[in-house]
């Protein structure tokens, strides 16, 4: 487990080795484990070397895949990875025309796709992206057979 300083100076961790990246960590930062008697960065330390000898892969997409398992993409050539579409006005709509719970669930992950992308977790802001997406379906799907068996249960029950 390893303990590193950030840009602030601060001592963050304990963390295992194959997290070190997806936290910032790069060749140059300082990190420190048990039995060391000093901090070293990172490219520095044996067992850490390999990991920070190659170019630098930005930290938010680095080993990363969705909840499906599909990998999480390249960063664009600008090197800022885009803010997934959050599929939040789908979610609105599928739970104010369609069905509310499933809704409800729908618009819950629609709102955790900024924050999480805020914090630097693209793979995670993907995936909620992702469930927002297939909830906001599912409810506008579930709506539309509800309404449908409450028209025929309708029409059947006035023709009696």
């Amino acid at each position: 487990m390893y303990y590193y300083v950030d840009s602030a100076g601060q001592q963050q961790g304990p963390f295992s080795a194959d997290i070190l990246p997806s936290k910032g960590v790069t060749g140059e930062t300082l990190v420190w484990k048990a039995g060391m008697t000093q901090w070293t960065k990172a490219r520095m330390v044996p067992e850490l070397k390999d990991m920070f000898s190659a170019p630098p892969v930005p930290p938010s997409v680095q080993g990363q895949t969705t909840s499906t398992g599909q990998a999480v993409p390249p960063p664009p050539p600008s090197g800022k990875t885009p803010k997934p579409d959050n599929y939040l006005l789908w979610a609105v709509l599928s739970t104010v025309c369609c069905c509310i719970p499933i809704g409800v669930y729908a618009i819950y992950c629609a709102a955790q796709v900024d924050s999480l992308y805020r914090l630097g977790d693209y793979a995670g802001a993907l995936a909620k992206a992702n469930d927002a997406k297939k909830w906001s379906i599912i409810g506008a799907i579930a709506g539309v057979i509800v309404s449908g068996i409450y028209m025929l249960v309708t029409i059947a029950s006035s023709a009696f």
